[in-house]
């Protein structure tokens, strides 16, 4: 929905930081266009988990200026990144779907 400072404030209250918490701090920061945070976030979610492709992914499109990620608002509507990432932060702050 957009609400950065909601998912974060959310996010900032989850008690375990890996990697998947710094993929979606890094997400948040993208869409402020804050890129050098992104960046550095993609970049410990990979260390912590260099085997998943989402994670290097994003780090991979950063380091190439960032190109294919377009923070909320740009394109009219929810791209897939903003559906990957609300579904990331509800299975996050969720345990897995044990709400």
């Amino acid at each position: 929905m957009g609400d950065l400072n909601s998912a974060e404030r959310l996010l900032q209250e989850v008690p375990q930081k890996n990697g998947e918490w710094y993929f979606l701090m890094g997400s948040i920061a993208y869409r402020r266009g804050w890129l050098d945070e992104a960046m550095q976030n993609y970049n410990l979610a990979v260390q912590m988990d260099p085997g998943n492709m989402e994670y290097r992914q994003a780090l991979s499109m950063m380091q190439r200026g960032g190109q294919a990620y377009r923070p909320y608002g740009n394109s009219g509507g929810m791209d897939s990144l903003d559906c990957c990432t609300s579904m990331l932060c509800l299975n996050c702050l969720c345990n897995g779907g044990g709400c």
